[in-house]
């Protein structure tokens, strides 16, 4: 027996202001909506999916879709807080500790370079002459 793929499409959204992420994945027959929050409201949620079609991102016959209180459709449109989908990436999260651990040792090694320098006296010749007095004819 042959497993017949199905073509899946997914588009993403972000919206920084509620801190959420949203996932779009449009199967053959079926458009499942992800969010890593639950902060949109049912009106927001049905709006979402209107301008979706309307953009094109999904097919036109969602247009005017009407969600129930759990988030589905009748038509074939789920609605889902899932936090499993934007996992990190570990190519990204390698590179980045590299960076980190490279910024943290040439601050150390300035400090101690600049504490050396302060100790031994080389930075002792900068000091400031006391202001000259002037003496007052009396």
């Amino acid at each position: 027996m042959k497993a017949v793929p199905t073509s899946i499409e997914h588009f993403d959204f972000n919206y920084p202001d509620l801190e959420t992420m949203v996932r779009v994945e449009v199967h053959d027959s079926e458009v499942t909506i992800r969010a890593t929050r639950d902060t949109f409201s049912l009106r927001r949620k049905e709006f979402f999916i209107h301008e979706l079609a309307s953009e094109g991102f999904i097919p036109e016959v969602y247009s005017w879709l009407k969600l129930d209180e759990a988030g589905a459709g009748r038509q074939g449109v789920r609605w889902v807080v899932d936090t499993s989908w934007p996992g990190t990436d570990p190519e990204g999260e390698a590179k980045s500790h590299l960076l980190a651990v490279k910024l943290v040792t040439g601050a150390a090694l300035t400090l101690t370079v600049l504490l050396i320098l302060l100790f031994s006296g080389h930075l002792g010749h900068m000091r400031v002459s006391p202001p000259a007095t002037t003496s007052s004819g009396q």
